[in-house]
């Protein structure tokens, strides 16, 4: 029992943050500096405001995290569900962003 809670301690680093196999403090670290980092951009602002906010910072942080090699087998399944759960609850909160990519009149569809 001593050495289960030994290597428990091991897997997580500083703070409880658990590390899978490959990852260590220094990645969990340089992964939330990542993500702090996206999300401090003015380009997705209007999403993580709003009912559907906290699924989306959810999901994107989630999604940044499984870029980095020490977390390429994170499961983002289920927080991408709960976005997709609240936009459809919600879609009047998506409706600029889906004006904006609806092609314009005399685009080219090709």
């Amino acid at each position: 029992r001593e050495r289960e809670r030994e290597r428990e301690s091991e897997r997580r680093g500083i703070g409880g943050a658990i590390m899978n196999e490959k990852g260590t403090q220094s990645d969990e670290e340089s992964v939330k500096r990542k993500i702090d980092e996206a999300l401090a951009c003015d380009c997705i602002a209007d999403l993580k405001e709003g009912p559907c906010g906290a699924p989306f910072v959810e999901a994107f942080s989630c999604f940044i995290r499984s870029q980095q090699p020490a977390f390429e087998k994170t499961d983002c399944s289920v927080g991408f569900a709960q976005l997709k759960d609240c936009m459809i609850k919600f879609p009047d909160q998506f409706q600029d962003i889906a004006d904006a990519l609806k092609p314009k009149v005399g685009d080219s569809q090709e």
